[in-house]
């Protein structure tokens, strides 16, 4: 795996993570503020890092895929690191 691709990957990774944190104290803490400011933050740059990453490429998950199968086209994951 390249460089980029690691670093958009863990990039995706991280600000899913903090909105999903986020997520968990709203549903203790339903009426702070900002909270739900921190959530709606991180849950939009989870959103744009994942659009930039399957925009470069490709899917994410096979709901993000156009067509189901078009993935397997592209190498495993493994495959990058024994091409790299």
């Amino acid at each position: 795996m390249t460089d980029n691709r690691a670093k958009m990957l863990r990039r995706v990774q991280a600000a899913h993570f903090a909105a999903h944190e986020a997520m968990l104290f709203l549903d203790t803490h339903p009426h702070d503020e900002e909270a739900l400011a921190y959530f709606k933050r991180w849950r939009d740059t989870a959103s744009e890092a994942a659009a930039a990453y399957e925009a470069r490429f490709g899917p994410l998950k096979a709901s993000s895929a156009e067509s189901c199968w078009d993935w397997v086209n592209n190498p495993w994951p493994w495959e990058y690191e024994a091409n790299a």
